[in-house]
């Protein structure tokens, strides 16, 4: 019932808002568990960035009233991909909170799955953790299919939805106005310096994904809020990459 009226007031709000309308500064709340983050985007309305695994909706939920926010003032929950660490509680979240859940259209089939696909280990690390992954977690429809850029202030955030690929073939980035970006695993900081950029353990395609933070570097990202570590300083990714920051 929340879900459709939110879908109502949201459409309505695209109908009739100017194209130059924006909402507020939005801060950033992470919450970790097993060095796997997920975030809190706080603006007029709250926009939750990733589920973590399976069982940690009521812990993103104290998070909500920890900063003085209440469930009802989550608008959306947006999955960055479909694997279990990131995407394991977006069911619960979607039943337990009444809110759309977006996902990048090409990841569909995993979230119908609820199993993580074949892992592509990017390093000799990722092929050691690989027999120790998590890989199932509740399958679920979402409400929002992410196909190109989708725009978050009618959710009460200033910033917009990227699809960047790479990490997984539907991998979706935050953008905040701010220059502030929800990488997803584009990226990740190091285990025992997480300010430090990395290769994620795991990625589908390397070249792809390197190619997506170069994009995310040169429309202008001050900072990277990755789902492993950070955060991390743009300077830094840039140098990592290769790439002149802007």
């Amino acid at each position: 019932m929340r879900r459709a009226l939110l879908a109502l007031v949201i459409s309505s709000a695209c109908a009739h808002a100017p194209k130059d309308a924006t909402a507020a500064s939005p801060a950033i709340y992470r919450g970790s568990a097993n060095f796997t983050n997920h975030y809190l985007v706080v603006g007029d309305r709250v926009v939750i960035v990733d589920s973590g695994t399976k069982g940690r909706a009521k812990r993103i939920e104290r998070e909500i009233q920890r900063i003085g926010r209440t469930p009802l003032d989550v608008t959306l929950v947006v999955i960055t991909h479909a694997h279990a660490d990131h995407a394991g509680s977006a069911k619960e979240l979607q039943e337990r909170l009444d809110v759309p859940v977006a996902v990048g259209v090409g990841d569909l089939p995993t979230l119908a799955e609820g199993h993580n696909p074949p892992l592509r280990p990017a390093s000799k690390l990722g092929k050691r953790l690989r027999p120790f992954i998590r890989n199932k977690y509740p399958s679920m429809v979402p409400d929002i299919v992410v196909r190109q850029p989708f725009d978050l202030r009618p959710y009460g955030v200033d910033g917009e939805i990227v699809p960047v690929g790479g990490h997984t073939p539907g991998s979706l980035a935050i953008v905040l106005r701010s220059g502030e970006v929800l990488s997803g695993d584009l990226v990740r900081g190091k285990i025992a310096a997480k300010h430090k950029p990395v290769e994620h353990f795991f990625q589908d395609d390397v070249v792809a994904a390197h190619g997506a933070l170069a994009s995310l570097l040169a429309r202008g990202a001050r900072v990277f809020h990755p789902g492993h570590g950070g955060p991390l300083a743009a300077a830094d990714v840039a140098a990592w990459l290769g790439v002149s920051a802007k």
